[in-house]
């Protein structure tokens, strides 16, 4: 046996190094971040604030109009005041309209005035020259003309009082009714009174919301390119196993046979 060394083999590990002669790249393990949530914008919160400040009034308005409406369905829209006013005969109260009892002065003196400056002079002059001065004839002719003064006195005040009742009770009734009109365009309008009272708060909240979305969009991107940081040491590790595995054929490691020289004497 020509060298009389014994042989060996030596076994070669890989040292990090690929057969490209690239070294893996040190890194790290780091942890996953935490998924994070956009806060609500200013906008925002100052619609839900503003949308609760309406709540209360805009709830209320709505309970008014329910509630009148109930009582004009009901018959009770008049005005009990203005119905007491109507039937008390208060429009015939001189006190109550200050303008009919001055109208009713000046239209009566005129039949003061004529029996005064016309008919009682008649009766006196017609008893003087038939010579009845003083007698039962003259004081009935007397009583009759104040009878008639009197009646004609009665019949204009009641003519111009019931004229002046009359004109007031319509005039009062065309109110109420266009009161009645105006309360019942009120009460149909109070639903989109209310619900416009929300569009401003609506408003806030939708350009809020715009901008609350591209805060999370910024945030979802910075959560995925730290996700990537993350998870960069795990592939990297995959990608130098991937590489060291093909460069060795399969087997991960690689062995050579050596000769050791001979070293026997005779």
């Amino acid at each position: 046996m020509a060298g009389g060394g014994s042989g060996g083999m030596v076994g070669n590990v890989g040292t990090g190094r690929n057969n490209t002669g690239v070294s893996g790249p040190t890194v790290g393990m780091e942890m996953n971040p935490y998924q994070q949530i956009a806060p609500l914008t200013n906008q925002q919160l100052a619609g839900m604030q503003l949308t609760s400040d309406v709540a209360g009034p805009a709830q209320q308005a709505l309970a008014n109009a329910q509630g009148a409406n109930q009582a004009m369905m009901a018959g009770s829209g008049f005005n009990p005041n203005t119905q007491n006013f109507m039937t008390s005969g208060a429009l015939m109260n001189a006190n109550a309209n200050p303008y009919i009892q001055g109208q009713y002065d000046a239209a009566s003196q005129a039949l003061r005035s004529q029996y005064e400056q016309a008919t009682a002079p008649n009766l006196l002059q017609q008893a003087a020259s038939s010579g009845t001065l003083g007698s039962q004839g003259m004081a009935q002719g007397f009583q009759d003309a104040q009878s008639t003064l009197g009646a004609n006195l009665g019949d204009l005040a009641s003519n111009m009082y019931g004229n002046a009742y009359n004109q007031g009770l319509q005039g009062t009734l065309q109110a109420q009714q266009m009161g009645l009109g105006g309360l019942q365009n009120a009460i149909s309008q109070a639903p989109g009174l209310a619900s416009a009272q929300f569009g401003p708060a609506q408003q806030l909240m939708g350009t809020g919301g715009t901008a609350q979305q591209q805060m999370q969009n910024v945030l979802n991107a910075a959560n995925q390119n730290l996700t990537g940081q993350a998870q960069w040491p795990l592939q990297a590790l995959q990608m130098l196993g991937q590489g060291l595995n093909t460069a060795s054929g399969g087997g991960g490691q690689s062995f050579s046979v050596g000769s050791m020289p001979g070293g026997g004497g005779k």
